[in-house]
């Protein structure tokens, strides 16, 4: 099962693609019920509960009431479930799942930096752990570990009084929101995450750095193992927007590679790599 949202004109849609026997069959749900200027950042689907779980941000008219917009509903059944919750002034990033809770990334606006929650199976706040600087200036993306108990938050490392240092922050989590370790991933430049992902073999995030698509993996303490910045013939600008592990030691990066720095211009861009950074195409 694949899935994806909309945020248009026409309002916040789903699509749920079944993929079987070759072919790809798109249902398209509209999400009736949200006021105006509600969107969707992230979805996850909650395979322990059959659910499709997505995070946003409430319209104007419901943002007094919390800072996330969060949505459930089994993936055959139309409307879904929704509930504004969270500290009025989070923004939330990124969803995923892991046991039988789904967590969380946020932004915390003041004192700017990240937030980490946990949601109950009816969209309640299990809990709300709060990251400020000088650890966290932002929260950017989510990974479950293999093991199912680790959840990796990265996002750009803050500093007082500078704010936003041009680093990444890589923190290891418990299930109870617990830090166990986090560390600054200085790679010589100005870097920006945007996704992450992990499994038995590290963890590995995608951004950009000097307008170019960016890569690092790291081992499962947080030790840098390797960087890879794009150099693109043909493409000046790249940048990097998901990551995804494959099997154990196979990692892809996705994004868009521009002639000229804006979206009119550009291409979809995959990148895989080995465990050890060697770089091959999909």
């Amino acid at each position: 099962m694949a899935i994806a949202r909309v945020t248009d004109a026409q309002g916040v849609r789903y699509a749920l693609a079944d993929v079987a026997t070759g072919t790809v069959n798109v249902e398209l749900h509209e999400l009736d019920g949200l006021d105006d200027g509600a969107s969707l950042a992230a979805i996850a689907w909650v395979e322990a509960a059959d659910r499709l779980v997505a995070v946003g941000q409430p319209g104007s008219g419901q943002a007094t009431l919390g800072g996330i917009l969060a949505m459930a509903t089994p993936a055959a059944s139309v409307p879904p479930d929704f509930a504004v919750v969270g500290a009025v002034g989070d923004t939330a990033n990124d969803v995923v799942s892991a046991g039988n809770g789904v967590f969380v990334a946020a932004i915390q606006a003041a004192p700017r930096g990240a937030v980490l929650y946990r949601l109950g199976q009816d969209l309640s706040v299990s809990w709300r752990r709060s990251h400020s600087l000088p650890l966290w200036a932002g929260a950017s993306g989510l990974a479950v570990g293999a093991d199912q108990q680790t959840i990796y938050l990265a996002g750009p490392a803050g500093s007082i009084p500078d704010t936003v240092t041009g680093d990444v922050r890589l923190g290891a989590f418990d299930l109870d929101g617990e830090l166990q370790w986090s560390v600054v991933l200085d790679d010589g430049g100005m870097e920006y995450v945007h996704g992450v992902a992990a499994n038995a073999s590290g963890v590995f995030l995608v951004g950009a750095r000097g307008g170019r698509a960016w890569a690092a993996r790291t081992d499962l303490d947080g030790s840098l193992a390797w960087s890879y910045t794009a150099s693109l013939e043909g493409y000046p600008w790249s940048f990097a927007r998901d990551a995804v592990a494959e099997v154990p030691g196979t990692w892809v990066l996705a994004g868009w590679a521009s002639t000229n720095g804006t979206i009119a211009q550009a291409a979809p861009l995959a990148i895989r790599f080995t465990d050890g950074g060697a770089v091959g195409c999909p």
